[in-house]
């Protein structure tokens, strides 16, 4: 029997190595260093993550250009307030107290109540419709010149609206 137990024990061995590399690894492979980021298919998890955050920062971006495009699109009550605000303000008197720079910068150390909101936002919607009117009469006005000029005789009413267009 001791002639049989070295070879036994040999073959033995020989067997189970053989069986462990025909079965695969033991289901926690991460205990032996391998990757575990494959789903069942075989794509890479990684690969689908990365996937999946570019396309989510490409609707991210789609959807802020919207908003910017909705926001360039929307009529202003003020129009000369991006012009305005383009400039930094820079004191003329650089010794003014705080009080004063605040004045300067439009800062107010108590904030306006419903009513000076309202009458502010009323006096910038009454000075934007004064402009746009004169903006179109101006805009009438040359349209009558040029006509005018081609050889027509144009009669326009008080509301701007053109009453009679002739050739001469």
């Amino acid at each position: 029997m001791n002639n049989y137990l070295v070879p036994g024990f040999f073959f033995a061995g020989t067997l189970f190595f053989i069986y462990l590399t025909l079965t695969g690894p033991a289901p926690d492979s991460a205990a032996n260093g391998r990757d575990t980021s494959t789903t069942q298919k075989g794509v890479p998890y990684n690969r689908v993550n990365q996937y999946r955050r570019e396309t989510e920062v490409a609707v991210d971006i789609r959807r802020e250009r919207a908003a910017i495009g909705k926001e360039r699109a929307r009529p202003e009550l003020d129009p000369s307030y991006r012009k305005r605000k383009k400039f930094h303000d820079s004191p003329v008197e650089t010794t003014q107290s705080a009080a004063a720079r605040e004045l300067d910068q439009g800062k107010r150390t108590e904030p306006l109540n419903l009513d000076q909101r309202l009458d502010a936002f009323l006096a910038k919607k009454q000075a934007f419709e004064e402009m746009e009117e004169a903006k179109r009469r101006e805009f009438v006005e040359r349209f009558i010149k040029e006509s005018v000029k081609m050889g027509y005789d144009v009669q326009v009413n008080d509301r701007l609206e053109i009453i009679k267009f002739e050739k001469r």
